[in-house]
């Protein structure tokens, strides 16, 4: 069941939905730009291509770092 219902919400995310999580999180899907890169063993310069990313970005107060003393 929690298989099928990660594999759901992946699939929206890829469409491009926003999947909200209740005092979790958002899943989307972001776009990175074409930048200028290097191999590291040849060190030729040459383009990364622009490609779409899955983000999961975490609620405000699980964000932050809590230390109780």
């Amino acid at each position: 069941m929690t298989d099928s219902l990660l594999e759901d919400m992946l699939l929206l995310a890829k469409e491009g939905r926003v999947v909200q999580m209740t005092h979790l999180g958002k899943l989307k899907q972001v776009t990175k730009k074409a930048r200028p890169g290097r191999n590291p063993k040849t060190q030729e310069e040459c383009i990364i291509p622009a490609r779409k990313r899955l983000c999961f970005s975490f609620v405000p107060k699980l964000n932050t770092k809590e230390t109780d003393e």
